[in-house]
This record gives structure tokens, C-alpha cells and sequence, in this order.
């Protein structure tokens, strides 16, 4: 059966790519005056992020929720409280202007692509299951013990995730964007490799004494999400360009001194191989060389910088956490045990209050033994599949199962399409990054989450014209064939 869903041809991909790259030497020269001291400059640059970000604002506002995804990544010194001198702060009032944006234009536009009926269409259920576990989380802060830090959780939740997961179905409507958005998550990841490589090549102080972890598990999984992009997705030509950014994305997943998105690739190349199938010429030649190269590249960064002032020592407990505990040793095993003992204490909590949960942020509570208020450490269990059923009981964590469900079986329909055979592994590594180490409070996961329900409602809208031809009688013995779909380009 002939497929039904097609590209339009991309006509002009250089604006995006010089915008971008526009982007990414602000960002650098925002970076170069910090590290230098030249006040005199911070003017020209916060006029120079102004005018990009009104450019994007108004001619590519999907790319607004990129840097949504982004902005933690590129602060150097963490927020406290709600301020507009906070990045994220800024990024997320864009993002809600761009949607705000979004909803004016459908309810004055006549073109029926604005509409919120067109851009929902026939994703009713997973939405619903959305609204459903975000009213679950509401509910069970009415019991919790951490009032404090459950406010604040539940806030979070309700804007940023919200906000990440709408995002995308709501700006997301064709092709372009599409791309558009897919070549913003690979550049700018760039920047954070730049940072990370500088950072080993020349340590600060308080890396060589120690005082910061140079492990950063949240720039692996940007890493990551570039890598499965760059293979899956379709979206690079070129065979040079191609191989660059991988070897420069498995540079950056190394440098990042985190097990676990390392391991969350490993076992997505590994999965989507199987689900779906490597048979197939197309996904021979993109997955299979891939790999192979990414494993040669991972295996000489790790050699160069395992002896690294500042990486010796943190790469050399990991060693010697793993080889405990693959040996069975009953010495500590540091931050695996933890997690361990994590997981084992949100089971716990489950077996106990298994119908209502902890409530929003109580498993903190649970797990250290005593009332605190504010934000206690640690505040979640680094599993999010235990985090919700400890803290919403078996009602939350049926909700949430039920709309991964949904995704998945989602993604692996949208597979069959070459274009969109990326949401598959990215939504596979997304899960299960936060299945080891992460938490429910995830912009980029739910963002992830929005991106495969915008999907399948693009297909969904351009196979509908499709779909009444093949219900219309023929006319004179002659019926319209579906299209063949189009690659990328």
C-alpha cells in the first residue's frame, strides 16, 4: 500500500542556517565578554540577543521553544526565584507570546491551518491524558507533606512543562518548521560542546580542587537527541556534514562524563534496530555506520581525557563503581548504590500509600524521614516512572503509562515515514534518560512528548484530502492514485 503522507519540497534552508549560526557567534560573544570582563559590551550583546530574538519571534516562533529546551543548559549561575533577568524567564515569555500569537491569529484568520479544531484534530485522546495527569498532580498536593516545595513543583509544572508540552502541537504545522526546528536542536548544541571541551582542556580552580561536578547529564542528553536526529532524521545531505556532527555530538556525550545518557543510546540504537528493523537499505546505511563510528570516536575522546586534570579522578570512581558492582562487592558503589537505594525507597512508598501516593513532592519527605520545608535534597528519586507512583499512587502512574503508551505506539506508526523516523529513538532515549536518572519536572521530555502528538496530527490533516479520494467513486473507470511521499529536500 502506497503511503499517503508527503513532503513539500524545502525550497531554502540558508536563512535558518545563517540565523543559527548568527546565534550561536552571540551566544560566543556573550560567553567571550563574561569570561573577559568587558562590561562596556554587555549593551551591544543584549541588542544583538533583542534583535535575533524578535527575528525568530516573528518569522520562526517554534524556534522559541528550542531554546525553552536550551536556556538551562547555557546559565552559568542557577535562578532563584521568578525574575525577568532570568533567561529562562525571558525564553518562556517569549514562548508564551508565540502562542499567544498562535491563538489570536485562528480566532481572526480564516485560513482553517490556524485553527485550534485543525491544530488538535484527532489527538483528543493523548491530550486528554495529559490534562488528566497534570489535574492528578494538583490533587495530590492537597495531601503532600512538603507544602513548600510541592507549590512550587505544581507551579513549575503547570507553566514550563505545560507550556513545552502545547508548544509544539500548536506552532508545529508542516515541513519547514519542522526542519527548521530539528537543525536549531542540532546547532545549538554546539556551543555546549565548546564549553565542555574548554573545560577539560583548561580547568577552573574549583574543578581541580574539586567544588564542581563535572558531570553533566542533561548536556549528554542534548548530545544524544543530536545524534539520533542526525541519523534518523534524514535531514543531512551531505556525507562530510553528516560525519562531522556526529563526531562532534559523540566529543560532546563523552565530555560530558555522565553514564547514563551513554547508556540510554546504547540501549535506543539498540531497540529501534529491532522495532524498526534494519533490513531495510535506508536504515543499514544510516544506523549501522553510524554506530560503528560513534563507538571509534567515543573510545578516543574517553582515552584523551580519562588523564585530564580535573576528569581523572571523577572518570576513575565511575570505574570503580561499575567493576563493584558488576563483581558483586559489598563495598560502596557510590552514586549506582544511591540510585538503588533511591528506587528501593520509592518502592516502598508505593506499597504503602498505593491508592493516593505521597502526594506532589512528598516522596523527600518520605525518604529522609522528617518534615521539610523549602527544597530538600534529595527531591526526587531519579526514576520518574517511581517518582509519580510513589508521590500520585497507582491512579497517577496509569495515567502516565497510558499516554507513554499512547506516544509510542504513536511514534513507531510515524516510523514507516523516513522524515519522521527520528520521534521513535529520540522518544525511546528521552524515557529512558529519565527512567535512570531524572524526574516528571522535565522541560525537554515533555516538550519531546508534544513534538510526537504535533506529528502525528500533521499526517493525520495531510492524509485526510487522500483519504475522501479513496472514499469517492471512481469517475469513467478512473480513480486518482495516492501520491508518493518525498524525502526531506
Amino acid at each position: 500500500m502506497a503511503k499517503t503522507f508527503i513532503w513539500r519540497p524545502v525550497e531554502r534552508t540558508g536563512p535558518v542556517v545563517v540565523y543559527a549560526l548568527l546565534f550561536v557567534a552571540t551566544l560566543a560573544a556573550f560567553y567571550s565578554c563574561l569570561q573577559l570582563g568587558y562590561g562596556t559590551a554587555w549593551n551591544m550583546v543584549a541588542v544583538a540577543v533583542g534583535a535575533a530574538a524578535l527575528i525568530a519571534f516573528c518569522k520562526w516562533p517554534i524556534l522559541m521553544f528550542a531554546g525553552l529546551v536550551f536556556v538551562g543548559e547555557y546559565k552559568t549561575i542557577p535562578a532563584e526565584g521568578i525574575s525577568l533577568s532570568d533567561p529562562t524567564m525571558l525564553v518562556f515569555l517569549l514562548c508564551c507570546g508565540a502562542i499567544a500569537m498562535v491563538w489570536v491569529r485562528g480566532l481572526v484568520s480564516t485560513d482553517a491551518e490556524w485553527s485550534l479544531g485543525y491544530l488538535f484534530a484527532g489527538q483528543a485522546f493523548r491530550v486528554s491524558l495529559f490534562l488528566l495527569f497534570l489535574a492528578m498532580l494538583a490533587i495530590s498536593f492537597l495531601y503532600t507533606p512538603a507544602e513548600q516545595y510541592g507549590r512550587t513543583k505544581l507551579i513549575r509544572f503547570v507553566t514550563f512543562e505545560s507550556v513545552a508540552f502545547f508548544g509544539p502541537i500548536l506552532l508545529l504545522k508542516n515541513e519547514k518548521t519542522l526542519r527548521l526546528l530539528l537543525w536549531a536542536m542540532i546547532i545549538l548544541s554546539f556551543p555546549l560542546l565548546a564549553r565542555q571541551v574548554m573545560s577539560v582542556t583548561h580547568p577552573s580552580l574549583q574543578i581541580l580542587l574539586g567544588d564542581v561536578d563535572v558531570t553533566k547529564i542533561a548536556n549528554g542528553v542534548m548530545f544524544g537527541t543530536a545524534i539520533l536526529i542526525a541519523i534518523y532524521a534524514g535531514l543531512i545531505r551531505s556525507r562530510m556534514l553528516f560525519t562531522f556532527i556526529l563526531v562532534l555530538m559523540a566529543v560532546g556525550l563523552v565530555t560530558a562524563a555522565a553514564r547514563t545518557p551513554a547508556l540510554a543510546l546504547a540501549l535506543t540504537l539498540i531497540i529501534s534496530s529491532v522495532v524498526m528493523g534494519t533490513g531495510a537499505r535506508y536504515l543499514r546505511l544510516r544506523t549501522i555506520l553510524p554506530i560503528l563510528l560513534i563507538i571509534v570516536v567515543a573510545v578516543f575522546t574517553f582515552s584523551w581525557i580519562r588523564n585530564k586534570p580535573g576528569m581523572h579522578d571523577k572518570l576513575a570512581s565511575k570505574e570503580d563503581e561499575f567493576l563493584s558492582m558488576a563483581s558483586g562487592s559489598t563495598e560502596t558503589h557510590g552514586t549506582m548504590e544511591r540510585r538503588l537505594e533511591f528506587y528501593r525507597s520509592a518502592g516502598v512508598a508505593l506499597m504503602e500509600h498505593p491508592l493516593t501516593g505521597l502526594g506532589l513532592g512528598g516522596w523527600s519527605v518520605f525518604y529522609t524521614g522528617e518534615r521539610i520545608e523549602g527544597r530538600p535534597i534529595p527531591v526526587y528519586p531519579h526514576n520518574m516512572i517511581l517518582e509519580v507512583a510513589s508521590e500520585q499512587g497507582l491512579p497517577g502512574l496509569v495515567l502516565l503509562l497510558a499516554l507513554l503508551w499512547s506516544l509510542f505506539k504513536s511514534a513507531r506508526r510515524l516510523a514507516k515515514y523516513p522524515q519522521l523516523a527520528f520521534l521513535f529513538p529520540v522518544l525511546t532515549f528521552q524515557v529512558l534518560s529519565h527512567v535512570f536518572t531524572g524526574t516528571i519536572e522535565d522541560r525537554g521530555l515533555w516538550f519531546w512528548f508534544g513534538m510526537v502528538i504535533a506529528a502525528s496530527r500533521m499526517v493525520r490533516n495531510a492524509e485526510m484530502p487522500y483519504r475522501t479520494l479513496q472514499t469517492q467513486p471512481a469517475i469513467g473507470g478512473y480513480r486518482r492514485t495516492q501520491p508518493p511521499y518525498r524525502a526531506f529536500g
